[in-house]
């Protein structure tokens, strides 16, 4: 069987969906335009905030 997932990160996960489509759609725009100074900040910003949100939602944070 597969493994079972721990109630907490499945909250995680939920909470964390607009993060994972704006990482999402970013990918997105990188693949069809290439890869510019700007684009490459706005990624490296994204997937800081993404990793620093992922490491306080168990502490009860709001997503923002």
């Amino acid at each position: 069987p597969p493994p079972i997932i721990p109630e907490i990160n499945i909250s995680v996960w939920r909470e964390s969906a607009n993060l994972q489509n704006n990482l999402n759609q970013l990918a997105r725009k990188i693949a069809a335009e290439g890869l510019d100074a700007r684009t490459l900040k706005e990624a490296r910003d994204l997937a800081a905030h993404f990793r620093r949100r992922l490491l306080t939602l168990d502490k009860g944070n709001n997503m923002q």
